[in-house]
């Protein structure tokens, strides 16, 4: 017998979004002629709908990052009594502080501030307001600024460390380098001075190389005293990219190879190969390709060294070495016939994917044959996964041609995940209307509910705001995304 949530679940999927709920009277009203205040009204109606209270508040950071980003600031500072003393909403409101900092309007700035009841948080939403200062050539507010954000970060303690970095690279950035570095240089967690001292040396990377370098090798030896290995390998990766952007090519060399070291050092395989992989697509993204090829070489498992072996081949094509990238994709596609079978398909797709990303459009093909046979072995999720991807690659590949790589898909559950990534690419090329159609294609309401979202959204933004309420009527009206598309309707209507 289906337990009451099964048939629940079932009842959703064969509804139609009228059926979903019965329409509120207000909103009949309002989607008959719709005002951003009655729009907004209905988002913050639909967010106290949802079941769950983290949904809930989540749907009101929704809202008020949608109206600061579109800079409705008198509406989202209407509604930010509703964010929560917490990480995720107190982004938001920091958000709306910088907002209202770059439109001048100091006071309001200030007053959503000082709302702001943890120090640490609080120091971080202070320097927003110092940063737009400083944009404006007020370099002494900004500083004043600043070293009232640090007062409150210092105030509390080590869980204040966080905004120091923050502080600290700021200050770099007006030309209060040596400042910034000596605060830096004083945090007392490692972690936080570890990301202070990268996040400096990048800001002084092309202008002081030299100076960079120098603190690249403090947090390189902060790195190297970490009593956690998996931090010790992500940090001494930043550490790495950084000293090759500087110049250090030798030195960055030098820090992989601690890194990968420090890889090694893991007990059991899984862990050692996943973390060899953070330094591989390191050295790629660094520019040392030859060295994470030989990484690569050195490796066991088949995701981390394709993935490894697509990044560096990425990087050569972009840098106009055909020759090379080819070698790169080889070395992909050979580590992924020794894949294992049931991984082998999705290999190949993402080896593809990559080869048209690099503009090696015959080797992609190839790439899809691979893809296409050993699709051929496996049956269940992992096909339909690859046969997914594959579409996508071939749509990317024969110019846009969807059709023809969707007819190709047999499997509902692939033709429904293609049909989700076709919606994300139209959207990418501007094509609305065809990414409203494939949204509407997908087989239940319930699946069509979050790429809608994304279509109503981006029709919000190129003021097509009729298309929009259209793709919102699409969707069940207890979607949870209907918050996120009502929030850009509201933000882009005119009144």
């Amino acid at each position: 017998m289906l337990s009451r949530s099964m048939l629940i679940a079932l009842s959703l999927l064969s509804v139609t979004p009228a059926q979903a709920q019965a329409p509120d009277p207000a909103w009949t009203a309002c989607r008959a002629a719709p005002t951003r205040a009655c729009v907004l009204a209905e988002a913050t109606r639909s967010a106290r709908a949802l079941s769950q209270e983290t949904s809930r508040a989540e749907g009101f950071d929704t809202i008020v990052r949608a109206l600061t980003e579109g800079q409705r600031l008198e509406e989202a500072l209407a509604l930010s009594h509703t964010l929560r003393q917490q990480s995720a909403s107190l982004l938001v409101r920091i958000g709306l502080v910088a907002a209202l900092a770059k439109a001048g309007r100091f006071a309001e700035a200030d007053q959503t501030a000082t709302a702001i009841l943890n120090p640490g948080w609080r120091a971080v939403a202070e320097l927003a307001v110092a940063q737009a200062l400083a944009a404006r050539s007020d370099i002494a507010g900004a500083r004043a600024k600043a070293a009232f954000a640090l007062q409150l970060a210092k105030g509390a303690g080590q869980p204040g460390d966080f905004a120091l970095p923050r502080i600290a690279t700021a200050m770099s950035q007006w030309g209060d380098a040596d400042e910034a570095i000596e605060l830096v240089r004083a945090i007392a967690s490692p972690d936080w001075r570890l990301r202070g001292l990268v996040d400096i040396a990048k800001t002084l990377s092309v202008s002081h190389p030299n100076q960079a370098l120098e603190l690249l090798r403090d947090a390189s030896k902060v790195a190297s005293a970490q009593g956690n290995p998996v931090w010790t390998v992500y940090e001494m990766r930043d550490v790495a990219v950084v000293q090759a952007a500087a110049g250090g090519r030798e030195e960055a060399r030098a820090t992989f190879e601690r890194a990968a070291d420090a890889a090694r050092r893991f007990d059991d395989q899984g862990s050692r190969e996943t973390f060899l992989e953070v330094v591989g697509i390191g050295l790629a993204e660094a520019g040392l390709t030859a060295e994470a090829l030989d990484l690569v070489r050195s490796m066991g498992g088949d995701w981390p060294r394709v993935r490894i072996a697509t990044a560096a081949g990425v990087v050569e094509a972009q840098a106009g070495r055909k020759v090379e990238a080819a070698a790169a994709f080889k070395l992909a596609s050979h580590a992924a016939e020794e894949g294992r079978p049931a991984a082998r398909p999705f290999l190949h797709a993402h080896i593809a994917d990559a080869e048209v990303r690099a503009g090696l459009n015959e080797r992609a093909q190839n790439s899809l044959d691979r893809m296409d046979r050993a699709a051929a072995l496996v049956e269940g999720t992992h096909r339909a996964g690859a046969m997914a991807m594959a579409a996508m690659t071939r749509i990317r590949l024969n110019g846009g041609d969807a059709e023809a790589a969707l007819a190709l898909i047999t499997e509902q559950g692939a033709r429904d995940a293609a049909l989700r990534t076709l919606v994300e690419e139209h959207l990418k090329a501007g094509r609305l209307d065809a990414a409203r159609a494939a949204a509407l294609r997908l087989s239940t309401p319930l699946d069509r509910g979050y790429p809608l979202s994304l279509v109503a959204i981006a029709q919000a933004k190129a003021g097509k705001v009729d298309d929009a309420l259209a793709s919102l009527d699409e969707m069940l009206a207890i979607h949870y995304r209907r918050v996120d598309a009502l929030a850009a309707i509201a933000v882009a209507l005119a009144n």
